[in-house]
């Protein structure tokens, strides 16, 4: 991963950088992926511009382009994860919906949550 960041970094120091001025699609593919590896390992989105070399709102919003455009119209089902936080007979305030972007919807019940999934798609 150090090495695509660093890699990422050199390509940037050779380009002229400015308002308006667009990456090549390579470079955006570069981008958005090193943004996706570092999120996963927890990163959050103004520590993954730091390493990078960009405003935050610029991999974040390559990352969310490339994601978009690899889940539009396909068809299939998103994974879903359900986690047991370890409250056992106890009644919750609610579900916790969380997208992959990051956004959490909290205190919904069954219902809200599916008719939310619902809208998502």
């Amino acid at each position: 991963m150090k090495n695509e960041v660093e890699r990422i970094r050199a390509v940037l120091a050779g380009m002229q950088r400015g308002r308006g001025r667009r990456f090549s699609p390579e470079t955006r593919g570069m981008i958005a992926r090193a943004a996706g590896r570092l999120r996963e390992a927890g990163q959050s989105w103004p520590m993954i511009g730091r390493a990078l070399g960009l405003p935050a709102e610029t991999p974040r919003r390559l990352w969310l382009s490339k994601t978009a455009r690899t889940r539009r119209g396909s068809g299939v089902f998103l994974p879903v994860a359900v986690a047991d936080h370890g409250v056992t007979g106890v009644a919750r305030a609610g579900l916790v919906v969380v997208s992959p972007a990051g956004f959490r919807v909290e205190g919904l019940d069954t219902m809200q949550a599916a008719d939310l999934l619902r809208r998502l798609r």
